[in-house]
């Protein structure tokens, strides 16, 4: 994700993982002070993995535990598929068809929240 979280306020962090490979879903929502949130957007702005642009809502309706997500009225937001594997070729050019999960990270620029969210399978 390339961001560092390490200076936040408050942070949850709920896991459910199982399996020889750890599949599995990793869920986080950081706390930022005003100050630290104006970094993390600068931040943001630099990272071309991150876009003002909306997801759509069904990607989005994986944050069920935190469904202000989706009336978030300023924010960045990341999608990215993930594949596990050692072939190189398919790591740079992920399908829908060879991914092992995904990664979502949604950043409210009004609250200083962030909130990602990985999952493998």
């Amino acid at each position: 994700m390339n961001l560092d979280t390490r200076n936040y306020i408050s942070r949850e962090i709920y896991d459910v993982r199982s399996g020889p490979q750890g599949d599995g879903t990793d869920y986080y929502v950081y706390k930022f002070s005003e100050e630290n949130g104006k970094d993390i957007i600068e931040t943001l702005e630099q990272i071309s993995e991150w876009s003002k642009k909306k997801l759509d809502d069904d990607i989005l309706d994986n944050f069920e535990y935190n469904e202000e997500v989706l009336s978030i009225k300023n924010g960045y937001y990341h999608y990215d598929l993930v594949c596990r594997t050692n072939d190189e070729n398919k790591k740079k050019n992920i399908t829908k068809e060879n991914a092992t999960g995904y990664e979502i990270g949604v950043y409210d620029t009004d609250n200083n929240i962030l909130y990602y969210y990985w999952t493998s399978y």
